[in-house]
């Protein structure tokens, strides 16, 4: 169960970073 907690927290934290990353992007576009 440990595992798969550790693994959900190690995909959220990449999708959050992808998703800041894709905002610095929109705005280097539009600025």
């Amino acid at each position: 169960m440990l595992d798969i907690c550790v693994h959900c927290c190690i995909i959220l934290v990449y999708l959050f970073l992808l998703q800041i990353q894709m905002l610095h992007n929109l705005f280097d576009i539009k600025y």
